[in-house]
């Protein structure tokens, strides 16, 4: 997924059948190496190289992959603290829900700034 909607902003075609398999074993092997960033971006860059990318387009690709997923985390994490703000009684003896809903709503106008803006 990330990496389709990367090669869309690059503007580079590439086959489904590749960028999901390229994609797939991306993460599996750098999240199994460690330091996935710079792991998944040598993985990408000797795969996406044989399909034309050069190591600018790679390093692009890699930087909006982060950035995606970045944003999904704050937008899950901004609604859970809207819905959910007890979940912050966990880390905490005193009650702060008012807090967590604001920080909620920021992490929301937030992702929405980057979609919208």
């Amino acid at each position: 997924g990330y990496d389709h909607i990367a090669l869309l902003h690059i503007g580079k075609k590439v086959s489904w059948l590749f960028v999901t398999l390229c994609s797939f074993t991306t993460y599996a092997l750098s999240h199994n190496i460690g330091g996935s960033v710079f792991s998944g971006a040598v993985i990408r860059y000797r795969a996406y190289g044989t399909r034309g990318l050069s190591g600018q387009d790679v390093g692009v690709l890699v930087a909006i992959c982060w950035i995606t997923f970045v944003l999904s985390t704050i937008l899950v994490s901004g609604l859970v603290l809207v819905f959910e703000p007890e979940i912050i009684d966990r880390f905490s003896g005193v009650p702060h829900h008012g807090l967590a809903i604001a920080a909620g709503v920021a992490m929301l106008l937030l992702v929405a700034a980057y979609v919208f803006g």
